[in-house]
């Protein structure tokens, strides 16, 4: 990259990963004009320019794509509280940008294809610095004025888990370059060298990912490394490999595996080189008990640059796939110490050490994410229970200064949580931007026959969540343990449709679930899903969340929204749920629900809206650098206020 060597290292494995799959797909079938490779070899440059002029060369408009294979190895970033990719391109730290693969994803909706299989080896670490999270989201392809495939197919392989770290392994000094793990065992599953991805003599979506979670687990623990794969295949009709019609050559030239002795891994970390010390007993339980031994260890600033974790509360602890990490640090701090390193020596222990620690903050801050996601739900249900007057429509949990609405909205009680509040009428609809006594701003949607229940944290808004005037908790219930499950990361398509189930739909009494559940089906490619939910807010007259209506590319005017007729899912079996999951809908119009996304990770969304989201960003964007960290959208004062005058929206709360 063009900056930031020293956290964004050279990764010469990459080239030779890019260029191994491209010989897979030459041999495979694909026509040499159909395989396009980029690499930052020598001169070279990869910018969002040169991604662009290659899908023009591959998808010239208008042309249909059965197959599409991206393939992607370098560095990267993940989001806040969800399962998106960044790709740092050669010129992205210099110019300041990224590569959304999100919405890259979206953008080839209009590109012709049917099944598209997204490679991605690059890491998923939290951009853990102003830098880095100042960097603005591209789709790295333009747009393209063409009706979307509705039912394109997606394949996702990740290299690794949300917030941790893809490896490169090498021998230091070596001529040789680096392999990547990831990409390595890819090739190998690609031309048919791992058993484990085999569904009896074919290589296919389904089995491939198998087999690569496999594969890459073994390979990464022969390195002292862990390194646990990604992603999900939502087709299973594409044959990657077939023992009746192998890739030619049979025996392809892939580069051979750097020796398990004296390796170092690119971006987190390895065994040092040289021979190993003993081990103090109960290093790893040492460090997780004793802080004196821990800020030995991992040193004082350990976890203070990080925005997951909180230094000034306890020790969120480490898992325990971290125990080799903290036992080779514990190694390398002991070899440091003795004046017989040589300086060549001490320098590759050094950054070896930097990439352990960096890698361990990522597993920290996952158990304090967890934590965190435990205490939310907690709350989230404690604080959720019936208010004492039947004319609230909104519950705080946090110190309020104003509520900015068009009509008057009251305070009527304060419990010794809350603060409870009523709109001027139980009919009144609409949008709400609350003030906290912080000079935070949040948006809400209050609905006539819901009491919105909204939490905060140190960052914003942590849950928005929704329950009937009259009805009980379940709807509260199964909307906390969704953000929980959002928070961690770990929240899945299959998972949202068992949480479906729990409501009755009749009501859509949590339109939060609907709101999160967009998302993890967008993140599959199931557009259809997401429309499919929409209509059915139609149908029971209820206002669908933005991000439904933005998520599923949905014709509106700002304010009402046009479903389209959509087809039965026939991917689903029946016994994956119930009917109205994948059942036929007819075309409706619904009213939107709020003028911004109410997640904060649907503003990387907006930078290249589709003609059919114009409508709802009307200027949205230019708000983006106001937003906290938080789950769901929240802004600091200077930009929430301007955001509130620009919907016409005044301060309006009657104490």
């Amino acid at each position: 990259m063009d900056a930031a060597a020293d956290e964004f290292p050279y990764l010469d494995g990459a080239v030779v990963a890019a260029e191994t799959i491209g010989q897979w797909a030459l041999h495979s079938g694909f026509a040499a004009s159909d395989v396009v490779v980029l690499t930052d070899k020598g001169a070279n440059r990869i910018t969002d320019r040169s991604l662009q002029d290659a899908f023009d060369q591959l998808v010239p408009a208008g042309t249909q794509v059965d197959h599409f294979v991206l393939a992607f190895t370098g560095h990267g970033l993940t989001g806040i509280n969800d399962d998106t990719t960044y790709w740092l391109l050669s010129d992205s730290l210099g110019q300041g940008y990224n590569i959304f693969v999100e919405e890259l994803r979206r953008q080839l909706y209009a590109y012709g294809i049917q099944h598209l299989t997204i490679f991605s080896d690059a890491c998923r670490a939290i951009a853990n610095s102003r830098d880095l999270r100042g960097l603005l989201p591209r789709p790295g392809v333009r747009k393209r004025h063409q009706q979307p495939v509705a039912d394109i197919e997606v394949a996702r392989f990740n290299a690794c888990q949300d917030a941790t770290s893809a490896f490169m392994v090498r021998v230091p000094g070596a001529a040789a370059p680096g392999k990547c793990i990831f990409s390595g065992v890819l090739a190998e599953a690609l031309w048919g060298r791992v058993p484990a991805a085999f569904d009896g003599s074919v290589v296919d979506s389904s089995s491939l990912g198998r087999g690569l979670r496999a594969a890459a687990k073994e390979r990464a623990t022969q390195y002292n490394l862990t390194l646990v794969p990604g992603g999900s295949a939502f087709f299973d009709k594409v044959v990657y490999f077939d023992q009746a019609s192998p890739p030619l050559p049979p025996d392809p030239d892939l580069a051979p595996w750097p020796p398990t002795e004296d390796v170092q891994a690119a971006s987190a970390g390895a065994v040092a080189a040289g021979a190993k010390l003993p081990l103090a007993p109960n290093v790893f339980k040492s460090v997780l008990e004793n802080v004196a031994i821990r800020t030995t260890i991992l040193g004082p600033s350990f976890g203070e640059c990080h925005p997951d974790i909180d230094t000034r509360k306890a020790f969120p602890g480490l898992p325990k796939i971290a125990k080799p990490l903290v036992e080779s640090v514990s190694q390398a701090r002991r070899r440091l110490a003795s004046p017989d390193v040589s300086n060549p020596g001490r320098k590759v222990l050094s950054d070896q050490v930097a990439d352990q620690l960096k890698t361990l903050e990522a597993l920290a801050a996952g158990e304090a994410r967890k934590k965190k996601a435990n205490t939310l739900r907690t709350s989230l249900e404690r604080a959720a229970l019936p208010p004492r007057d039947e004319e609230v429509r909104l519950v705080v949990n946090g110190a309020v200064k104003q509520i900015w609405s068009e009509k008057p909205i009251h305070r009527v009680g304060r419990g010794t949580r809350s603060i409870e509040f009523a709109p001027s009428s139980r009919d009144d609809e609409g949008l709400r931007m609350v003030e906290f006594a912080d000079g935070l701003l949040a948006p809400v949607w209050l609905y006539p026959d819901l009491v919105c229940t909204l939490l905060r944290d140190r960052d914003g808004v942590a849950a928005i969540s929704y329950r009937h005037v009259y009805g009980g908790n379940t709807g509260t219930s199964v909307a906390a343990r969704a953000i929980s499950r959002l928070v961690t990361g770990g929240l899945s398509v299959a998972e949202v449709d068992s949480l479906a189930t729990e409501l009755r739909h009749e009501k859509h009494v949590n339109p939060t679930l609907g709101a999160i559940a967009a998302y993890c089906y967008d993140v599959t490619g199931d557009l259809n899903s997401v429309r499919r939910m929409a209509a059915y807010y139609g149908q029971k007259g209820q206002a669908a969340p933005y991000d439904i209506v933005f998520l599923g590319m949905i014709e509106n005017n700002g304010e009402m929204a046009q479903v389209p007729d959509v087809p039965k899912d026939r991917t689903r079996a029946e016994a994956d749920g119930p009917v109205w999951l994948m059942a036929r809908t007819n075309a409706v119009d619904v009213r939107i629900a709020g003028l911004c996304p109410w997640l904060r990770q649907g503003w990387d969304y907006l930078a290249a809206p589709e003609d059919a989201e114009r409508p709802l960003v009307d200027g949205l964007d230019r708000f983006r650098p106001h937003l906290t960290r938080s789950v769901f959208t929240t802004l600091g004062r200077i930009g929430g206020r301007a955001l509130a005058e620009k919907w016409q929206l005044m301060p309006n709360l009657q104490v």
